[in-house]
């Protein structure tokens, strides 16, 4: 059976913390106490994928101290917002979402507040984007739009052993092309796969995994999904997705302004040199 699930959010408001839950009761967690308030978020973008989660809408009440703070004397300071989904039975807790406030609106019982993932928050952009020749799209979200489904690897069941919080060691042998994929467990929840030893049989994810989540309805049913080094040649080879490639592939490996194409000894160009040192990178 599923364990029951309440779900926490921490807020921070500039110095300021303040724990809330949408439980009946207040939780005690990591020494603190969960506060029980009228609170509530909508659904998470992108199919819920922890990974792709760019936007949670959040309603609370208007009779809690964060709010009341924010009413008395609005500052602007930095707010932000942790969603954890904790599983009352084991003490359990896994990261829902994580983002930044930005904007909210008052009415006569309640407030609703938009909080935004700045690392994959599309509207943002020029917040993270780096120039650089490896794409920075998040794996099967809303920039790179590869379609998970047609990625998808025969599902493993059973014979899933947890080594420690972030390892889980198969009985067979592990599927090819999963490094940097994503693994999808048997509770919904979703981590990338960071790592892979394919001789022991090891994938490494990227946030902890417990038994309550692993093991549900007495199986071990894991979907794998393939994963992504971020160049130019897989995204065409394996995803057939180049078109939508977030890199710069015709950045040159050398840095133009300190190397001289000509082949001279000093350490700086000219603009003619640099401009045809591009016009060869680009193939003119």
């Amino acid at each position: 059976m599923f364990a029951r699930v309440v779900f926490l959010y921490l807020i921070e408001y500039g110095t300021e913390q303040y724990y809330y839950t949408n439980g009946n009761r207040d939780v005690l967690f990591n020494g603190n106490t969960y506060k029980a308030v009228p609170i509530k978020h909508g659904d998470l973008e992108n199919n819920g994928d922890e990974i792709t989660k760019s936007k949670c809408e959040l309603t609370i009440t208007n009779q809690c101290a964060f709010i009341e703070k924010m009413l008395q004397q609005y500052d602007a300071f930095l707010t932000t917002i942790k969603v954890m989904r904790y599983y009352l039975s084991t003490g359990d807790v896994e990261s829902e979402f994580i983002g930044t406030l930005s904007t909210i609106e008052f009415s006569v019982k309640d407030a609703s507040l938009s909080f935004v993932n700045i690392l994959y928050e599309t509207q943002r952009m020029a917040m993270r984007l780096v120039y650089q020749r490896q794409c920075p799209y998040a794996l099967y979200g809303s920039q790179c739009r590869a379609i998970k489904q047609d990625h998808e690897i025969s599902t493993f069941a059973s014979h899933w052993t947890r080594i420690d919080n972030y390892r889980l060691q198969y009985s067979q042998t592990l599927p090819d092309n999963i490094t940097g994929g994503i693994a999808k467990l048997p509770n919904g929840a979703v981590n990338f796969i960071r790592g892979v030893d394919a001789e022991n049989r090891i994938i490494t994810l990227s946030q902890p995994v417990y038994e309550s989540s692993l093991n549900v309805e007495n199986n071990r049913f894991l979907t794998l999904y393939h994963g992504c080094d971020r160049s130019i040649e897989m995204c065409q080879n394996r995803f057939n997705n180049s078109d939508n490639y977030g890199g710069f592939v015709l950045l040159p490996l050398d840095n133009p302004t300190t190397k001289n194409p000509a082949g001279g000894s000093n350490d700086t160009i000219s603009a003619n040199d640099l401009k045809n040192y591009l016009n060869e990178q680009l193939g003119d």
